[in-house]
């Protein structure tokens, strides 16, 4: 007799077919919608990604990529972090050297965060925080900034979350996969960013007291995470050199109020302060201040509802995220007294954990659609800065360059700030002649592990008849040889060339 197969069951007035496979089963709606969410957001990040050339920072990541491996992390290591970043950027630069790539790596990690933030805010407060904790994710300016950047900050701020979370699960029910899994994200984010040591001690005490799992699973859960720390342990060897920039000058303020206040400001939404020569600069800010409101007074409201209409396992949820995130900084602060470390990108990867409380605080506004409205003003901040987003222009001056140098000309900079921009984008054959004229020693925060030799010079070579200067408007040319009067001067989104002559 040939066996049949049960009917469909009716349920609710949906018929339903227990006997199907589960995967082919279709999505919720909740995954559905995350899944839409987290496409929007990619596709925020990726659109556009190379139209901006690229920054100083971004051009030492170019310029190292550039080699081989050998000659790539022995730069890395006399710089000032972990080679991970670099790796994936080397990766992508197999493939084009062109900015789109090299950012992408950033993208895709930013992108990443959307589902690590939602499902955070879920275990907190349910579906509803989890999407609306991935539309903040999302959203926020600090980090779609970030993640259309060739750094690290966007990967580093990925992997916190992804360690808030396996961290949480491993001490629910710390079992070897669990484990294995807390292990290997540890190990990845130490490699990315030296800074996410500093979650890595937050999240553990956050555990411990706000959590309060079994002490074996806690103590299995810090194993985990000390044999995550061991291939840092096997790095660091190598990069002694960069122990030695601890007693030479750095180029972040020192820590104050106001320099506290203003960064917060940066990670509330506000995405950085704007100088004077971004267009729309007024109305920009007004968006910033309006971001950073809306998102304060949903953390304010997020924090009383927990603390008056929550049960004890929504508060503990909800204190082991928000000690997550805030310790982390804390401790930030707190080196940075002695050590002036406190800047925004750093930071901007260790609060990482305080987003998804965000997410249940817009879950729980009533009526519902009001959680739209930080969401729109947070997304229209972000935009308004990524439209407005001005950088010199140094591939157009490299072009310029390519064009009319002669054989013999030289090509200076007063100072290194367009220095590493313009060895990145100019062709290859002009590098020997590419020179930075400054008598004392260049800092070493200015990339100099990937300067090639003779790259200072401590007067301008009287080598030939013409000398390009190269620097940004209002820059005063370095001294030059007796005999060489200015001509023709071309400008480029603030950085110009000038070309001397006798």
């Amino acid at each position: 007799m040939t066996a049949t197969a049960p009917p469909p069951q009716t349920t609710t007035g949906r018929t339903t077919r227990p006997d199907l496979p589960t995967g082919l089963r279709r999505p919720s709606a909740y995954a559905t919608t995350l899944a839409a969410i987290t496409a929007a957001a990619l596709a925020g990040r990726l659109a556009a990604l190379g139209a901006l050339p690229l920054w100083r920072d971004e051009a030492f990541t170019a310029a190292v990529s550039r080699r081989s491996w050998g000659s790539m992390l022995d730069a890395v290591r006399h710089d000032s972090a972990p080679p991970l970043s670099y790796v994936l950027t080397h990766l992508a630069s197999s493939v084009s050297t062109s900015p789109w790539v090299l950012r992408l790596p950033s993208a895709l990690a930013g992108a990443a965060a959307v589902p690590l933030g939602a499902a955070l805010a879920r275990r907190a407060g349910g579906d509803r925080a989890g999407l609306c904790a991935a539309a903040v994710v999302a959203v926020m300016a600090p980090f779609v900034i970030s993640a259309r950047d060739a750094r690290m900050y966007a990967l580093g701020g990925t992997l916190v979350l992804a360690m808030a979370l396996t961290l949480w699960r491993a001490v629910e029910q710390p079992t070897r996969g669990r484990l294995v899994a807390h292990a290997a994200v540890t190990a990845i984010a130490l490699l990315t960013l030296y800074f996410t040591a500093l979650a890595v001690l937050s999240l553990l005490a956050a555990a411990a007291l706000a959590l309060r799992p079994a002490r074996r699973a806690l103590q299995r859960t810090a194993l985990a995470t000390a044999a995550g720390a061991l291939p840092l342990l096997a790095w660091l060897p190598a990069a002694v050199p960069q122990f030695q920039h601890a007693t030479q000058p750095f180029w972040v303020k020192r820590t104050d109020f106001d320099s506290v206040l203003a960064i917060g400001a940066e990670l509330f939404g506000a995405g950085g302060f704007l100088d004077s020569a971004t267009p729309h600069r007024v109305v920009l800010t007004s968006l910033q201040i309006a971001t950073v409101a809306a998102l304060g007074l949903v953390a304010t409201v997020t924090a009383a509802l927990l603390v008056l209409r929550s049960d004890r396992r929504e508060r503990s949820d909800a204190a082991y995220l928000a000690l997550s995130g805030s310790g982390a900084l804390a401790l930030l602060v707190l080196i940075s007294l002695h050590t002036p470390l406190l800047n925004s990108r750093y930071a901007g990867a260790l609060w990482t954990p305080l987003l998804p409380l965000l997410g249940v605080g817009l879950a729980r506004l009533r009526p519902s659609a009001l959680a739209l409205a930080p969401l729109g003003i947070a997304l229209a901040c972000t935009v308004g800065i990524i439209a407005n987003t001005v950088r010199p222009d140094v591939p157009a001056i490299a072009a310029q360059l390519s064009a009319q140098a002669g054989p013999d000309d030289q090509i200076v900079l007063p100072g290194p700030a367009d220095y590493l921009p313009l060895l990145v984008a100019a062709d290859p054959a002009l590098t020997p002649r590419i020179h930075i004229v400054q008598r004392d020693e260049v800092a070493w925060f200015w990339g100099t592990a990937a300067y090639p030799d003779g790259a200072v010079e401590p007067a301008v070579p009287d080598t030939g008849a013409v000398i390009w200067v190269v620097g940004d408007e209002g820059d005063r040319p370095p001294p030059l040889p007796q005999g060489f009067q200015p001509g023709t001067r071309s400008c480029a989104d603030g950085v110009c060339l000038t070309r001397w002559s006798r």
